[in-house]
């Protein structure tokens, strides 16, 4: 009676959050970003990420020196976009301001709320994510629910999909992504549920026990039913 999910894409559209963080830090120097701008830096983010080896939580390198490399990858992406962009702040200065006011981004999805609040009091209800704690941390406190315990990779010295991650967070994960969620709870013998909010196929090895497309549709699983049978927690 335990569930975990994930924030980013599966609870929250960061895609949506970096996007009002850019609109953000251009105002501060006193400029609108346009379309083609936005798309610039939102392919250089993935850019700058993939090439940290961001992407590959898998390996046991990136595992180990997860949170250096995802502070480095975010101040590569700064010191773009102050020498592309001419801002007038350094990169350290942008790395700051990215930090607080990804802090600030609450970009629930519509169907979030509603069901977490359906399920609040018959489940205990986990937040997990591999993002860095103090920008995740006001983000999940600011979203109109409490989470009933948070794991953040940051503040547990292991990231997803490290089996140690998940044995210290017993639950069934729900999350988006096959090879950070999905495959890290498998191996430590959970119960998971991917959610295909863009409707990807599903292939290769990893095979998770349900699948949904949005959060009302977990709802419609066996466990959950049932658990509606029991006594509220």
């Amino acid at each position: 009676r335990c569930l975990l999910f994930d924030v980013d894409d599966t609870l929250m559209d960061y895609h949506q959050a970096e996007i009002q963080i850019l609109r953000r830090i251009f105002a501060e120097n006193s400029k609108v970003p346009s379309q083609a701008e936005l798309d610039d830096l939102w392919e250089k983010s993935w850019l700058y990420w993939n090439l940290r080896g961001l992407h590959e939580t898998w390996r046991e390198e990136i595992q180990r020196d997860y949170v250096r490399l995802y502070r480095n990858a975010v101040t590569d992406y700064c010191a773009y976009m102050r020498r592309k962009y001419d801002l007038k702040q350094d990169e350290n200065a942008l790395y700051e301001l990215f930090g607080r006011y990804l802090g600030e981004a609450v970009t629930l999805y519509d169907d979030v709320l509603p069901v977490l609040r359906m399920l609040k009091g018959y489940f205990v209800l986990c937040a997990a994510s591999n993002a860095l704690s103090d920008c995740q941390r006001p983000r999940l406190r600011a979203m109109g629910i409490r989470f009933d315990h948070i794991f953040l990779s940051e503040e547990m010295g292991t990231i997803k999909p490290a089996q140690a991650f998940f044995r210290k967070a017993e639950c069934m994960m729900v999350g988006d992504s096959l090879s950070s969620d999905i495959a890290g709870a498998q191996k430590a013998g959970m119960k998971t549920c991917w959610i295909n909010r863009a409707g990807r196929a599903l292939s290769g090895e990893i095979q998770p026990d349900a699948v949904i497309q949005n959060l009302h549709q977990l709802l419609e699983i066996k466990e959950i039913r049932e658990g509606f049978q029991n006594d509220r927690i």
